[in-house]
């Protein structure tokens, strides 16, 4: 956990992929982690976000996406296309979780559908055939 708050970018990577190996998703620990998640995510380093985003695939339960979740809604809109997959994958877990509502959902994956990245169209197709089912 301590890892994940380092300032050299490949120990933060190694804290996170640790977290995941060592903590299911039940884990009590996993709480230790909110504080800096959310502070990955509001740092204006996309380095720092992308991989808080690409761990949360694996470490999210139920009380990290009620906290982290207005947070990941405003990375949608992030200038560079990696942070915007990620967000709407993200994003995804979290309905599947939660089944929370998201704001402005369908306005967003239409957003994402229409992204000059195909990446971030791929990505949205994820969200589209959730919602179908």
């Amino acid at each position: 956990i301590n890892l994940t708050q380092n300032k050299n970018l490949i120990l933060k990577r190694i804290g996170y992929l640790m977290c995941s190996l060592f903590f299911d998703n039940n884990s009590d620990l996993l709480i230790m982690l909110v504080a800096t998640i959310l502070k990955d995510l509001t740092n204006g380093d996309v380095h720092e976000i992308v991989i808080c985003l690409t761990s949360l695939g694996n470490i999210m339960n139920s009380t990290i996406a009620s906290s982290i979740l207005e947070h990941v809604v405003k990375l949608v809109n992030h200038t560079t296309d990696l942070v915007r997959k990620k967000a709407i994958l993200v994003i995804q877990k979290i309905k599947q979780i939660t089944g929370a509502e998201i704001p402005d959902y369908r306005e967003k994956m239409k957003k994402a559908l229409c992204d000059r990245e195909p990446s971030v169209m791929a990505a949205s197709l994820n969200l589209y055939l959730d919602e179908i089912r």
